[in-house]
């Protein structure tokens, strides 16, 4: 007879159950993973006990309210969404869930099924990375492109827009508070603060869209064809994901906020000016308070 567990332990899918309490009582490998989480750390916890962090693009807490097995067990119905994990090492996941009501055999439901996978366009990343490697234009910290390559890439579609309507959005993301920071925590906390703002960006952005660091604290997204709105959109669920994203310090959760700026590009733009714009931007946000999103969007009309 076929082991039932081994056949649930090889699925490419992350798998877990809970009770009606919503206690975990199963946890596969792929689901370890997925969230960095083994087993013996996730199964007699409760799905809630802020681990997993579950949000919505709009920064929502879907543990406390909105829980997708809660609305399952609720509603006796299948019930599938796209949302965002709490990687172990701090970062943000988009994963696609698929939840189930499980019953008995007396036909009552007694909890419920997680089926989820890892929406990061990892093929994507694997190529582009191999490329930069190549080209040796990575970030040494965080294995992203570094400005060499942010800039080429910049300017490369300015000329392109000389020929053809395209759309190119640029947006700068930078750390608030980087010297309270590092003050209160260390360069060592500020480093992997970085790392997990790099992974967050990077995971959540398109197959063809470009995240760079340029400077301590500071990142470059480049965005291909994107429309009136989504520059702006895009923006706000970094900025949301990055602020539920954190890491353990001394038995304390360490988390910081972007200010963001965002532009879109016109023909008569160049690198310099468009930086300059970005991080003027990011500065007026920063100057009433930060954690906010400041995003001119000008398109030629076509």
């Amino acid at each position: 007879m076929i082991d039932q567990k081994q056949v649930l332990d090889n699925l490419f899918d992350g798998l877990y159950t809970v009770t009606q309490e919503r206690k975990i009582t199963y946890w596969n490998k792929a689901a370890e993973a997925i969230t960095g989480y083994t087993a013996e750390e996730m199964v007699g916890t409760h799905c809630y006990d802020s681990l997993l962090k579950h949000v919505d693009k709009e920064g929502n807490d879907l543990c406390r309210d909105g829980c997708p097995l809660s609305w399952a067990i609720a509603h006796r119905c299948r019930h599938e969404d796209e949302i965002f994990l709490r990687h172990k090492k701090g970062y943000r996941v988009p994963i696609n869930v698929r939840v189930s009501p499980l019953y008995d055999t007396e036909g009552q439901v007694r909890g419920a099924s997680e089926l989820f996978s890892d929406s990061t366009p990892s093929a994507a990343l694997a190529d582009k990375l191999a490329e930069l490697e190549e080209l040796a234009m990575i970030d040494s910290l965080t294995r992203l492109a570094n400005e060499k390559y942010a800039k080429e890439q910049i300017e490369h579609y300015l000329d392109e827009m000389k020929r053809y309507p395209i759309k190119i959005g640029v947006a700068i993301f930078k750390i608030d508070n980087i010297n309270i920071f590092i003050k209160d925590h260390g360069l060592p906390a500020f480093e992997q603060m970085q790392k997990i703002a790099g992974q967050t960006l990077s995971r959540n952005c398109r197959p063809l869209d470009l995240i760079a660091r340029v400077d301590d604290g500071e990142f470059l997204g480049i965005f291909r064809n994107v429309s009136d709105n989504y520059l702006h959109a895009t923006c706000e669920k970094m900025r949301l994901l990055f602020l539920k994203s954190n890491f353990p310090l001394n038995n304390v959760l360490i988390s910081s906020t972007f200010s963001v700026g965002g532009h879109c590009l016109k023909n008569e733009d160049s690198y310099s000016g468009v930086i300059t714009l970005c991080r003027k931007q990011v500065a007026a946000c920063r100057q009433i308070g930060g954690n906010r999103t400041e995003v001119d969007i000008h398109f030629v009309a076509v």
